[in-house]
């Protein structure tokens, strides 16, 4: 099967139509590119090993032998995760003495047992190949983050923003067993697992940072953040992706601030401003604001808000809901109970994620408008920083998010900063 000269994208197709359906030993004879193919099919979710390995560490007889699955892209550090945390207390403390030997431990590995297999979506994916071009490129496509896939956001025809997500995958420890290493050398065919062992080292690294007290350092002095988004001196200072400026007290900008500052992935209510907001926002600065119902900024969409008639019924359900809840408590009626929670718990999304008045709606707008502001002004000098906000701030009703697939470390004080709007969560 090994072909030194297969192109990547045809051994990604050759490999996926050959994994098996049921656990199959892994070709052992594949080459440099197939390697590659076969790690990229793991981590698209497309297939799933077991590896049943030996470890142990340098100059220790017991060893552990352990039975891993996993699939993803964080699938194997994962087992390894759950792996150490059993071996940690046995080898804890020989880690710590090769430490003082080397700075970066590495185990002994010996793979036993090497299987694959096609995952669910694998088994889609592998009948895709079988479909037109277009499904076909799609799925190499997938696999390779190319194309569509590449990562970076993408605008929909509706206006949506999207972008290939790292695929979570799992990783399953399904046995750990401690025993004495056999005598004699390991075999090199076997031993030089070299992904395992990376990843198993630094599974066992992270538990001893996390139990070894930092050692004192003399102070010295601290490079400056890579990522900065503060006021000094009454303008705003923003550095990052290698971009940096100084920007007048814009609102939009003190908006972003509060964001960020809220925490990644965490949302955020931006309560009303100061009155002279409207001072910010020309009528006339070149965006149709009265005519866009349909706001069309990356991450925005507009929704009709809920009437008092519509709102007083909802009310008035839930009220409802709660006495059927509570019987349905008292005659252990789990099914109608779990219906029960569900239409409330629909309910309450639905008054949190749309205005309730014509008040709320425009702050909303303001608030909005504002931030468009922000993001042309960042796109004259700091372009890679203003589209980081545009694909990384949504609206959802009345809710701001600020949700970055991979959160910069900002550095900013925390909390509200007097000039800023507050925030309520």
């Amino acid at each position: 099967m090994s072909n030194s000269n297969v192109p990547l994208e045809e051994a990604v197709v050759r490999l996926l139509l050959q994994a098996p359906e049921n656990w199959q030993p892994t070709p052992s004879d594949l080459a440099q590119q197939e390697r590659q193919a076969l790690e990229a099919l793991v981590g698209a979710g497309l297939v799933e090993r077991r590896i049943t390995f030996a470890v142990r560490l340098p100059g220790q007889t017991e060893q552990a032998t352990i039975s891993i699955e996993v699939t993803g892209e964080f699938g194997l550090a994962e087992a390894m995760e759950a792996a150490v945390q059993d071996l940690w207390l046995r080898w804890g403390e020989r880690w710590a003495e090769l430490h003082k030997q080397i700075d970066t431990p590495r185990p002994i590995v010996e793979v036993q047992e090497n299987l694959w297999r096609l995952t669910a979506d694998g088994e889609s994916a592998q009948t895709d190949l079988g479909g037109t071009l277009k499904d076909r490129q799609r799925v190499i496509d997938f696999v390779l983050k190319r194309g569509f896939f590449d990562g970076t956001p993408k605008r929909l025809p509706d206006g949506r923003i999207t972008r290939r997500q790292p695929v979570q995958g799992y990783g399953r420890l399904l046995r750990c067993q401690i025993e004495n290493a056999p005598s004699g050398p390991v075999g090199v065919q076997v031993a030089n697992w070299a992904e395992g062992a990376e990843a198993f080292a630094q599974a066992f690294e992270r538990l001893f940072q996390a139990f070894t007290p930092p050692a004192k350092e003399s102070p010295t002095p601290k490079a400056e953040p890579e990522f900065i988004f503060r006021q000094e001196g009454g303008a705003w200072r923003i550095k990052a992706f290698g971009e940096e400026g100084l920007f007048p007290p814009l609102k939009g900008l003190a908006y972003i601030a509060e964001l960020v500052g809220s925490g990644s992935k965490r949302a955020t209510e931006l309560e009303a401003p100061s009155k002279d907001i409207r001072q910010e926002v020309p009528s006339k600065d070149g965006l149709d604001w009265e005519e866009a119902e349909g706001f069309s900024a990356v991450g925005f969409r507009e929704e009709v808000p809920i009437d008092q008639e519509a709102q007083q019924s909802y009310k008035q359900r839930l009220q409802e809901l709660e006495e059927e809840i509570e019987e349905a408590q008292r005659n252990h009626d789990l099914g109608r109970l779990a219906n029960l929670q569900e239409e409330k718990n629909q309910i309450l999304q639905e008054l949190l994620a749309r205005p309730t008045d014509p008040e709320k709606k425009r702050l909303v707008k303001r608030i909005v408008k504002n931030l468009e502001k922000a993001y042309q002004t960042l796109e004259k000098t700091m372009p890679k920083t203003a589209w980081h906000f545009r694909s990384s701030i949504f609206r959802e009703g009345e809710l701001f998010y600020y949700r970055p697939v991979d959160p910069p470390p900002w550095n900013r004080p925390k909390g509200n900063s007097p000039q800023n709007p507050p925030c309520s969560t």
